[in-house]
């Protein structure tokens, strides 16, 4: 189980670095990155991190991350669209 729990953390220091860089690169420029554009370089990344979890948890645990943990991982939008301060 220790095996395990170290095999998935390692999954996520990979996935969380390799965004990381990816979101300092996109923000490179000085311009807030496109969502749309962001989401879509994401993808090969997470498809891959959820392929390796796939061989490491059980159906169940699985089943779990991507119906319970996932979603709270993602950044929540603002209530009521906008966001400008006002």
């Amino acid at each position: 189980e220790a095996s395990k729990l170290k095999e998935v953390d390692d999954i996520f220091t990979t996935y969380y670095k390799a965004s990381d860089k990816l979101r300092e690169e996109m923000m490179s420029g000085g311009e807030r990155p496109d969502p749309q554009v962001m989401r879509e370089k994401m993808q090969p990344m997470t498809t891959e991190r959820d392929d390796k979890l796939k061989k490491v948890l059980t159906e169940d645990q699985y089943k779990k991350w991507k119906d319970e943990i996932e979603p709270t991982t993602r950044p929540q939008r603002p209530a009521g669209g906008g966001g400008n301060g006002n």
